[in-house]
């Protein structure tokens, strides 16, 4: 009888850990696919850093810069050169942009130097380029305008 006792004692206390254990793995569970339905959202690989391209990119899909009613004015523009952007062209409000989905990770180029954010873009009105386009510089970012 006394070992009949002390093995639902200790069955007790591992229902109890494992409770517990199952609270945290639920916890971790909805932080994961939370982030994971960000990331798939917006076209670019999970990675565990939120390092400052990837909070540029969440903010620029929140604004709406991937949207297909949207147009934006580049900052500048240049065409990619080993990853790199090159020679930028600056358009200012003279011309405006649509995003060019890609599903090249480092297509959504962020240049730390300057502090600028560049998305694949292809021109809309008063351009016929294409190339990775700057929405972000500074903390400034490029106007959107809706399409009619």
């Amino acid at each position: 009888m006394f070992k009949l006792f002390k093995t639902i004692k200790n069955n007790s206390a591992q229902i109890v850990e494992l409770k517990n254990e199952i609270a945290e793995l639920k916890n971790d569970n909805a932080k994961l696919v939370e982030t994971l339905v960000t990331y798939n959202a917006i076209g670019i690989p999970f990675v565990t850093d939120y390092d400052k391209r990837t909070r540029l990119l969440i903010e620029a899909r929140n604004r709406g810069y991937f949207d297909e009613e949207n147009n934006f004015s580049g900052i500048y523009t240049s065409p990619i050169k080993s990853g790199i952007y090159t020679s930028p062209i600056k358009f200012k409000d003279r011309a405006y942009f649509k995003h060019f989905y890609s599903n090249i990770a480092s297509s959504y180029e962020y240049d730390e130097e300057s502090d600028s954010l560049y998305i694949p873009g292809i021109g809309v009105k008063n351009n016929f380029s294409a190339g990775g386009t700057c929405i972000y510089k500074d903390g400034v970012w490029s106007k959107i305008k809706k399409s009619k």
